[in-house]
């Protein structure tokens, strides 16, 4: 009896990680490939794993204790006692939201072309003052700044790659010391700089809703990301920093 119970509590955990991982991977499917059959036979199998995932009871992984009234320790004891795995996800360049943190003054005075490649001209701030934010959000950016990637201007697509570029330095002895961010500027994901970090949620945020903007489910299947898995598995009796965890990528070589 308990071997079976042991082998249902894996099927079910099974379906719930191919589930989630056809959730957030189904962009990566070449367009030329979604066909009209492809397509509904994609959504036929996501129907069938959603299914099998929501039948499971509420705080299933927890045995159906309510962690709300849970110590971080209990909590942590019930899950191990119970039928689930912990699970790390990896969203990659592409699928990590991404923030630039800029040290004005030094990013003006060591990379002036690039600064004006921005529309940046002063570090001052006032109403007919064009300086930069301390923060900006770099991937995916919002469609009205100044390095967009919906524009087509030259100084818009120079802006982009420049802040996302690395500076050399050939007479640095260490291989890590070779590549660095451009002076004045930092490079991060969502939830590690001064104005997300409440937003964090160990890490979790920084995978999910890439466009941060309203209604992204309905402009594309890819921009919610990792926050339906992570809801699915919120649902179960999984946390974020405690039995689930997402490991962000900062996009750099560092």
């Amino acid at each position: 009896m308990k071997k079976t119970t042991l082998c249902l509590a894996a099927c079910a955990f099974l379906a719930l990680f191919a589930f989630c991982c056809m959730l957030a991977w189904r962009e990566q499917i070449p367009p030329e490939r979604r066909t009209a059959e492809a397509e509904a036979e994609f959504a036929q199998f996501t129907a069938k794993l959603e299914d099998a995932v929501l039948k499971l009871p509420p705080n299933y992984c927890l045995g159906g204790r309510d962690p709300t009234k849970m110590t971080v320790k209990d909590r942590l004891a019930a899950f191990v006692a119970g039928p689930c795995l912990p699970i790390i996800t990896v969203p990659g360049h592409q699928g990590t939201r991404l923030r630039v943190q800029i040290d004005c003054e030094t990013f003006k005075n060591t990379q002036p072309g690039l600064f004006a490649d921005c529309g940046w001209d002063t570090c001052e701030h006032g109403f007919f003052k064009r300086s930069p934010d301390k923060e900006y959000t770099l991937w995916v950016p919002r469609v009205f700044d100044s390095f967009s990637i919906l524009s087509f201007s030259d100084r818009t697509s120079r802006c982009f790659g420049g802040l996302f570029s690395l500076v050399h330095n050939p007479k640095a002895e260490d291989p890590f010391e070779k590549f660095g961010e451009v002076p004045g500027l930092k490079v991060t994901w969502y939830g590690n700089t001064e104005q997300t970090k409440q937003d964090s949620n160990c890490g979790a945020t920084a995978g999910e809703d890439l466009m941060s903007v309203p209604f992204e489910d309905r402009l594309c299947d890819a921009c919610p990301a990792f926050r339906n898995m992570r809801q699915y598995l919120e649902r179960l009796g999984y946390q974020s920093g405690l039995t689930f965890q997402n490991i962000p990528s900062p996009c750099t070589l560092r």
